[in-house]
């Protein structure tokens, strides 16, 4: 189990994004970062879509591996179990954070977190409910769950 410290920890982890993708269109954004964190490749991606309001919906995903350099080689968003989840979790729960805090015109952010596909590795959803509750409120957001038997979907909507 977690201690608290490792828990705060994750929000203390900083580390040096690379961008190596960037789309803008008037009705879409991609954005595609990448990382190393302790000997792992770790790719960052935000989908951006425009709201009849103006306002975007954005789409996270994070990758996860032990290949070289390289966009998305060797990644998964899978579970691998070669140990860093804090600190990878915390250098991509920061990058949101920055993302997201120069973007006010994002309303609405959506993640998903697996539970394989039996629905019994809870591990990871448990340790995102954890800190997207603290991630989300200190942005200005609240948080829905939207629990399935092979996920959870977590969907924050920026307050009014």
């Amino acid at each position: 189990m977690k201690t608290f410290q490792h828990f705060s920890e994750a929000f203390d982890t900083k580390v040096k994004w690379k961008t190596i993708e960037k789309q803008v269109e008037d009705d879409a954004e991609y954005y595609l970062y990448e990382t190393r964190i302790d000997d792992r490749n770790i790719i960052l991606i935000y989908t951006l879509d425009k709201e009849d309001d103006g306002s975007f919906s954005c789409g996270v995903v994070f990758r996860t591996g032990s290949a070289k350099p390289g966009v998305g080689s060797g990644t998964t968003i899978a579970v691998t179990g070669e140990g860093s989840q804090m600190k990878i979790l915390g250098a991509v729960i920061n990058h949101m954070k920055e993302f997201i805090e120069k973007r006010i015109d994002i309303s609405i952010v959506e993640f998903s977190a697996d539970k394989g596909r039996d629905g019994s590795s809870t591990s990871r959803t448990s340790l995102y409910k954890r800190l997207v509750k603290r991630f989300a409120n200190t942005l200005g957001f609240s948080l829905e769950i939207e629990s399935q038997r092979n996920m959870d979907t977590f969907i924050l909507t920026r307050k009014k």
